[in-house]
């Protein structure tokens, strides 16, 4: 080591003389003369300040060691600063705090003291800003994006085209040709709102020969309310939502979950931007300081309703709990919660770093602690027992409550004198009959009394109605100003707390220009700000992740793999973006254009890239065989909402109503599970009851997840049981005749040429073309053939129709075109 400082020294005078020098000759240099093209490298931390603390700091400041709170392993670590507070100052690096400890010889307290001239070297450092590896030959991921200049391409008129064409063009690729316009208008209308197209919609795509009509397809599509429901449901994956707890065998239901997707699906809607999404998502409480609000108004309620995000984890805590039980699953839950907050919105692998530091990443078991110290305000493992039931926020304020109340305790009082004049009533003429006569039998015997009964139960029924139900939200909420101390856990058990860590970030995500601090607690304060000092750092522009990781997964939804296909790990053990230029593009456009979605989102859907063919190309493939230069669309198959959605709306039994309870589950005799009442119709997927335990078979069959913590990315496999589940279940089965009977009800004749009519307008819905004509002579042939068979196992004429229709709908559903988006 002390060889390693000894040539950091010497290269640090040579830097020093050949500054120098290179001032001497410029100012006595002819004008004829040039300087030299490159000039030395910046001073950085890793390079010319670590190697001097290596041996005289780090055993009190670093590994395992972090005397004052100060880490010296890393510049985050330094940036952090410790007990004291910040170690640098941009502003005045003479008064910087660690600058005056080592020139003032306090530090280090070993003999072996800095030279002047390695103090002077520091104070050099942090005039030239503080600067790290990671400013220049880091991880990409760790530096903040920085916009390139757009490429001119021939020919390229949208910003992606040009980045993308660029490295095709160093292949000696292009682009393929755009796809046609049915399968374009399919592609774009399931991407925005998770549909098919209707044949009225292909029809009039079709005619519109205007250079706009495809622009003012998406523009109407990104309108539709249906956008909403359609992303909302890639969110609340990386949110981990679900209606039930999931723990024992019990899976306890969470009654009010479901206003925090209504919450989602409408920020999607209105084009809420995405750095206020996650604002309100991570501390909407404390945005609306919702206790001291004077009226409870829509917007304070959904601020509340937004930090559903922060619940969406298992907690299965229960007022029976021991103090022991409480603590276990509160740490559980704290992690999970944790775990979704940081995977969603900064894709890094924090978790890792539970009970060590992260053996793949530079992110130490510190900084898994300080992210959670911002979230002990509401969860506390260690404090009260509060069981999940009893974490809500009631609509409405303090005065509204009270009143409430005080309407309600005036309604029981009422009921309680009505039960006694109801009971004395039955006493009375039971006394008539000297036996305990049932109620019925005494108002046949008795008509007065019967009569009486029926006042009583009218009064106790208009008392009933005057009730004050207030909405009870299922919300994230500091208990105080006050939280107990966050410990770091000895190997992650918390059994084994060690010491005590304050509220922060990764080191290495650290802004020398812009620290992380939490403000002082002012007097009376109903919570600890440390959670919007989170949001804020998380929504910065300068933070490195936030804006490529959102861009990312709205490129994987449009394209099938994100620009980092992994889209839950951008650290150095993730996969490297396949065009780092376009990502960085994308995510400064992203924040330029005040982080709105749709606006990107327009911007992917009408560049050529996306609207290109997903036909195969023998020549293009051999020089890049997984497309990860975009030289033609990828195939891919619908999710598995889409695929049950696309059904209903098929069948024409789709229910369009927006937002509201979840619809429940039913098991039937073969064990597969469907949505309550689905033999008619049903609701779109995102509305049914997401229990952890009880997963819908249709969906569970085609990937859709199994919630645990969260999703990040979904998995698309091909199985069997797929193609079993389209034969034989029951919602395949009652949705295919409701098909077959739209088909007949809008062609209602018997003859050939409605039953070929209903074959063609049967493609157009499922597939959004007309049949060739192999395709309709095979298939009506198949209708007919059907019928003939039904009617000799003696259905008549009208049932052996319907039924052979049903199995040609079934058919069309089943087929790999309808699942399937090219």
């Amino acid at each position: 080591m002390r060889g390693t400082i000894h040539q950091s020294l010497v290269f640090g005078i040579l830097a020093v003389a050949a500054t120098s020098l290179l001032g001497t000759l410029a100012s006595v240099a002819a004008p004829s003369q040039s300087l030299p093209k490159s000039l030395p490298a910046p001073l950085t931390y890793e390079k010319a300040i670590l190697p001097l603390f290596a041996t005289r700091c780090l055993g009190c400041h670093g590994a395992g060691k972090a005397q004052a709170g100060l880490d010296l392993r890393t510049l985050g670590g330094l940036l952090q600063g410790g007990a004291s507070g910040k170690a640098i100052r941009l502003d005045h690096p003479e008064k910087s705090a660690l600058y005056e400890a080592l020139a003032s010889g306090r530090m280090p307290p070993s003999p072996q003291k800095l030279t002047p001239t390695e103090t002077q070297r520091v104070l050099s450092w942090i005039r030239s800003g503080a600067k790290g590896a990671s400013e220049g030959g880091g991880h990409w991921a760790f530096r903040p994006p920085v916009s390139p200049t757009v490429p001119t391409v021939l020919g390229a008129e949208n910003p992606i085209d040009a980045f993308l064409l660029t490295e095709l063009q160093k292949k000696g690729l292009g682009f393929s040709p755009e796809a046609d316009k049915r399968t374009l208008l399919r592609r774009v209308t399931y991407d925005l709102i998770g549909l098919p197209p209707t044949p009225v919609e292909l029809e009039a795509f079709i005619k519109d020969t205007a250079p706009t009509a495809y622009a003012k397809i998406v523009d109407r599509l990104l309108a539709d309310p249906r956008y909403g429901e359609r992303w909302a449901r890639r969110w609340l994956d990386t949110a981990g939502y679900a209606d039930s707890e999931g723990v024992l065998q019990e899976d306890r239901e969470r009654p009010n979950a479901w206003r925090y997707r209504d919450y989602v699906i409408k920020s999607f809607n209105a084009d809420k931007p995405y750095d206020r999404f996650l604002k309100e998502q991570i501390a909407g409480d404390e945005i609306s300081d919702f206790r001291n609000v004077k009226k409870w108004t829509p917007e304070v309620e959904e601020l509340v309703t937004a930090t559903g995000f922060l619940r969406t984890a298992v907690d299965a805590t229960r007022d029976d709990f021991n103090e022991h039980q409480f603590t276990e699953y509160q740490y559980r839950m704290l992690h999970d919660t944790q775990t979704i907050l940081v995977s969603s919105t900064l894709g890094v692998t924090l978790q890792c770093a539970r009970c060590h530091d992260h053996k793949y990443e530079p992110l130490s078991q510190r900084d898994y602690y300080r992210i959670q110290a911002a979230l002990t305000g509401a969860i506390r493992p260690k404090g009260k027992l509060l069981p999940t039931n009893r974490r809500q926020i009631v609509a409405a304020t303090a005065a509204e409550q009270v009143k409430a109340a005080a309407v309600n305790a005036a309604v029981d009082t009422a009921l309680k004198a009505l039960a006694a004049q109801e009971a004395a009533l039955l006493t009375e003429f039971r006394a008539k009959t000297k036996a305990q006569t049932p109620v019925a039998e005494l108002r046949s015997a008795y008509p007065e009394c019967g009569k009486r009964l029926d006042e009583l139960a009218a009064l106790r029924a208009a008392e009933t109605k005057k009730r004050v139900a207030l909405t009870e939200i299922r919300a994230l909420y500091d208990q105080d100003a006050r939280p107990p101390p966050t410990p770091l856990l000895v190997r992650g058990e918390y059994q084994k707390p060690g010491e005590e860590i304050e509220p922060g970030i990764p080191t290495i995500l650290a802004d020398p220009k812009q620290a992380f601090v939490v403000p002082k607690v002012v007097s009376g304060a109903p919570s600890t700000g440390r959670r919007m000092a989170l949001a804020e750092w998380i929504t910065s522009p300068t933070n490195p992740l936030t804006a490529r990781v959102i861009v990312n997964r709205l490129w994987q939804g449009h394209f099938g793999v994100g620009i980092v296909a992994s889209l839950d790990n951008f650290g150095r053990s993730g996969k490297p973006p396949s065009n780092p230029q376009l990502l960085d593009w994308l995510a400064s456009d992203l924040v330029a254009g005040g982080w709105k979605l749709k606006r990107l989102q327009r911007l992917m859907v009408l560049s050529s890239a996306y609207r290109q063919s997903s036909a195969l190309r023998p020549e293009a493939a051999a020089l890049d065989p997984e497309n990860h230069l975009l030289w033609r669309q990828r195939v891919q198959r619908l999710e598995a909402e889409a695929i049950r959605d696309g059904i209903l709306s098929v069948a024409g039994t789709l229910d369009p109503m927006l937002y509201g309870a979840p619809v429940g589950l039913e098991v039937q005799g073969t064990g597969e599970v469907i949505a309550a009442g689905e033999a008619k119709g049903g609701r779109r997927s995102i509305y049914l009851q997401v229990r952890r335990t009880l997963p819908v078979t249709l969906l569970n069959v085609f990937d859709a997840p199994v919630m645990e913590t969260n999703c990040t990315r979904r998995v698309t496999s091909a199985t069997p049981t797929q193609a079993l589940t389209l034969l034989n279940s029951s919602f395949m089965a009652s949705q295919s005749v409701h098909f077959a009977q739209r088909l007949i009800k809008e062609f209602p004749q018997t003859n050939y040429a409605a039953l070929q009519a209903r074959v063609s307008h049967a493609y157009a819905l499922a597939f959004g073309r007309v049949p060739s004509l192999d395709e309709r002579r095979a298939s009506v042939g198949f209708v007919q053939v059907q019928t003939r068979r039904y009617v000799r196992l003696g259905k008549s004429a009208a049932a052996a129709e319907l039924q052979a229709l049903s199995d040609f709908c079934q058919a069309l559903l089943s087929a790999n075109e309808f699942v399937y988006v090219d």
